[in-house]
């Protein structure tokens, strides 16, 4: 079980709704990598192809599980590879640096589902 948070290790929490990306925010691309600036803290953050990801993801109608689902198909791991366990240490990390919103867990307008209505 992780520490402290009642969850077995690798196991994605369902409250709080959907992880969403804090507005004002600026994303630019850099080589395989993305770069975040944070202006309001004044702080820059390199995020690898798997957090980058992730961080599109973050719109507020993709749950943790959503998440880590999309990903099997768009990064081959190691056999046995964790990848619930890998989307949640990112979340966190997004989370500790204040990248994310609080979540309502209302989501958005059927103009903002993705397509497949997922």
């Amino acid at each position: 079980m992780a520490s402290g948070t009642g969850l077995q290790e690798g196991q994605l929490p369902d409250s709080g709704g959907p992880p969403r990306r804090r507005h004002g925010i600026v994303a630019r691309p850099a080589g395989a990598d993305v770069v975040l600036y944070d202006a309001a803290r004044g702080r820059l953050h390199v995020l690898n192809p798997t957090a980058a990801f992730v961080w599109e993801l973050c719109d507020g109608s993709h749950s943790a599980r959503d998440i880590a689902t999309s990903i099997g198909p768009s990064f081959t791991g190691a056999a046995g590879h964790d990848t619930d366990a890998d989307v949640n240490r990112i979340l966190d990390s997004f989370r500790e640096e204040e990248l994310l919103e609080e979540s309502s867990g209302a989501c958005c307008s059927s103009a903002d589902q993705p397509l497949g209505g997922h």
